[in-house]
């Protein structure tokens, strides 16, 4: 896969490289590579947000037992988490994957990614 730079950021990544003597391609890898680090920080907290957005219905339908939740949707659920958890592997590899247990409120539920 190719990505196209506006002219102007190929510029600031120049003039940065040159201030820290750094290759321009070192400095944009290692500037995406924090970007997408921190990207990937932030979905646990959009796929808790979607658990409590549907802990009503999942408590309701499901008690006590393990939901897994992807992309913000309900995927998943098992009495067993281990079963859960290696089911939802084989189908998302590499993903991440929200698994919670079912309690009565969604904010004492432990996280298990």
């Amino acid at each position: 896969m190719a990505l196209a730079l506006s002219e102007q950021t190929i510029r600031e990544i120049e003039m940065l490289a040159e201030i820290h003597a750094i290759d321009g391609s070192a400095l944009a890898e290692k500037a995406l590579r924090k970007f997408v680090h921190e990207e990937k920080k932030q979905i646990p907290y959009q796929e808790v947000e979607a658990f409590r957005a549907m802990h009503q219905f999942l408590w309701a339908t499901r008690p006590n037992q393990f939901a897994a939740i992807h992309n913000g949707k309900f995927i998943d659920h098992d009495v067993d988490q281990l079963t859960l958890y290696r089911r939802v592997a084989a189908k998302f590899p590499n993903q991440p994957i929200l698994i919670r247990q079912i309690l009565p409120q969604a904010d004492k539920d432990r996280i298990i990614l």
